[in-house]
């Protein structure tokens, strides 16, 4: 039975129960106070209502940047100079213009430079000698522009493309741009390749250019097994149709070579990769843009035994 006695300690309690919240809640407020001082608080506004938010699905705002989910990527002044830039050329012994195409370049120790825009049906020049630079000089080389039927590699079409075995080959500042042909690659992204090298373990650098292309199964800078320096060019693929996800299309393609160094490039628009390095490369200050039009998509891939 619940007497009046009873009923009076159970209201002392409950006085003393809700006395000493109060004085634990006042306490807390003022050592809130005394910690804070005069600091001022943070602001804690959109970035961490986003990152609040975005741990309940149902919750999740629309956000357009990577910075507004809270992940920093730099500063937004950061520059990393990517993109086409005029290089500095080696001393050749020998210095020979160029004003029409096609052309085979095969003398040693020279740099062929080119004088004007050129455009040719097929492949516009096939180097077939070490130590040759080709300077565009700030020309154009529109090629492939009736390649029908087309021819597959290695005979095929191609922008510049370099025979197997030579090293020393240099190819640099200038804009090499795909005609309207039916060319298409291969199962490797072999073939209607702006730049193409069979390889042979030599050594190259491709720098300052300006690439555009666009046929099926293509890949873009196309480098078999040659230590390359690439750097400082802007490479456009406007293609869309990838067959082989599996072996893959990237813009650049230098995965059966060792060494390379691939830097300060720009590329806008891969269809499918965008860097494929190879062994013992140094791949740094790129800036990759993908469309990714089919699976197994990567901005720069690695392969199994590759450090």
């Amino acid at each position: 039975m619940f007497t009046l006695e009873k009923k009076s300690s159970w209201l002392v309690n409950r006085f003393y129960k809700i006395l000493l919240i109060s004085i634990i809640f006042s306490v807390s407020l003022i050592a809130g106070q005394l910690i804070v001082g005069n600091f001022s608080v943070p602001d804690f506004s959109i970035q961490s209502q986003v990152q609040i938010n975005t741990l309940d699905p149902r919750a999740r705002p629309l956000v357009n940047t990577c910075a507004d989910l809270g992940y920093d990527f730099g500063r937004p002044d950061m520059v990393i100079n990517a993109g086409q830039a005029s290089i500095a050329l080696p001393s050749r012994t020998n210095r020979i213009e160029l004003n029409t195409a096609p052309a085979t370049l095969n003398q040693a120790n020279t740099e062929y430079v080119l004088t004007a825009d050129v455009t040719t049906e097929l492949t516009a020049f096939t180097i077939n000698a070490n130590n040759i630079t080709l300077n565009l000089n700030g020309h154009r080389i529109t090629y492939g522009t009736n390649d029908s039927p087309p021819v597959t590699y290695p005979n095929g079409t191609a922008g510049v493309k370099m025979v197997y075995g030579l090293t020393g080959i240099v190819i640099a500042n200038g804009v090499i741009v795909q005609g309207s042909g039916s060319c298409r690659g291969d199962i490797a992204g072999r073939n209607c390749n702006p730049v193409q090298f069979s390889g042979g373990r030599g050594k190259a650098e491709i720098g300052g250019l300006r690439v555009e292309y666009h046929s099926p199964d293509t890949n873009g800078l196309l480098i078999g097994n040659t230590q390359t320096d690439l750097h400082h060019n802007t490479l456009v693929d406007s293609g869309t149709v990838v067959t082989y996800a599996g072996t893959g299309v990237p813009v650049i393609d230098n995965g059966l070579s060792a060494g390379s160094k691939i830097h300060h490039n720009l590329i806008q628009g891969a269809r499918h990769r965008g860097i494929v390095p190879g062994n013992n490369a140094y791949v740094a200050y790129n800036e990759i843009h993908l469309d990714s039009y089919s699976v197994n998509s990567y901005g720069i891939m690695l392969y199994e035994n590759d450090t």
